[in-house]
């Protein structure tokens, strides 16, 4: 097996020269650490979600509404009245399949986007701010491919009306799968894609930094960080992830939610698509839903890093 060939190579080795293979060793232990961030960084998008995806429904029904509701307290009332509280996890079931998969590739890309600029970072020493940014940039670009779809197919399932007739477009996440790939393909799914990274890269370069900065000020040097620290900084870096780019996050959302077919979109494209929400609004149309968004993002993204953190400490 490779397995045995493996060890008879770096028996071998050691038995000819008296040095352990260290090459062979750092390899082995990137590949450890590589699959410790995928399945922590699972763990924490499970927990995100769940703390986080009723006041995600709540900001989607803003950004989307068109003037319907007056404000959260209405949304809530009216979606509370609509569908009960199962209403606020309505499109759940493609961030919980996508959330996991989505965390687990932003947590293992970050970690690979912090080798590759490390640079002359010697191993085990604490990476510059500059450089986690660049790391958390290179995440967002990698995470897109998979948040760009689950997101797609959770905001088409939050903001759809039913008709006439009381009958909504999609009946379940499924099916709003199924008949975006029947009828419009690869394209269909990727709707939006250019927009999630335009919000992406540079959001998800302030979430790590956020978050390590946050820590680094919450934690003795040489000292473990607390449970506390974690939930701090967590929550913190989900606050600079939405803060700094909430309007991008506008601009994605109403592109998504733009009908699927492109002959019958309001919006042309990317630019076509800010210049009309200005016109409908001025400035504040690009923050519509923020409050929620915001008052969302720090219990989600505080039991997230709480649960990527202390995974990766078990697994240790």
């Amino acid at each position: 097996s490779s397995e045995s060939s493996s060890s008879l190579r770096d028996s071998s080795y050691e038995e000819q020269t008296g040095i352990p293979d260290l090459a062979h060793e750092a390899k082995k232990s990137d590949s450890m650490n590589a699959v410790k961030d995928f399945v922590a960084g699972g763990v924490g998008g499970i927990m995100q979600l769940v703390t986080g995806h009723p006041l995600d429904t709540v900001k989607v029904k803003l950004q989307t509404g068109g003037g319907e509701y007056s404000g959260i307290v209405d949304v809530c009332k009216k979606t509370m009245k609509a569908d009960g509280f199962v209403g606020f996890y309505k499109g759940v079931a493609s961030p919980f399949i996508g959330f996991t998969a989505l965390n687990a590739i932003l947590f293992s890309a970050y970690g690979v986007g912090g080798k590759i600029f490390r640079g002359n970072t010697p191993e085990g020493e604490e990476l510059s701010y500059s450089k986690i940014f660049m790391a958390g940039m290179f995440a967002g670009s990698q995470s897109s491919f998979v948040e760009s779809p689950m997101d797609l197919f959770k905001a088409k399932m939050q903001s759809q009306k039913p008709d006439i007739n009381g009958k909504l477009e999609y009946k379940s996440t499924l099916d709003c799968v199924v008949q975006i790939g029947k009828q419009h393909g690869i394209r269909g799914i990727f709707q939006g894609l250019p927009a999630t990274w335009i919000r992406n890269i540079p959001a998800n370069g302030c979430y790590f930094l956020g978050y390590e900065w946050m820590k680094r000020q919450c934690t003795k040097k040489g000292e473990e960080p607390t449970a506390v620290a974690l939930l701090a900084s967590g929550g913190f870096a989900g606050v600079c992830f939405w803060a700094l780019c909430y309007p991008l996050d506008n601009i994605k959302t109403l592109i998504q939610t733009d009908a699927s077919n492109p002959a019958n979109r309001k919006y042309k494209g990317y630019f076509d698509c800010i210049s009309k929400t200005m016109r409908s609004g001025g400035l504040k149309k690009f923050y519509v839903g923020f409050t929620p968004c915001v008052l969302r993002s720090f219990p989600a993204n505080a039991s997230c890093f709480l649960g990527y953190e202390l995974t990766k400490k078990l697994w240790s």
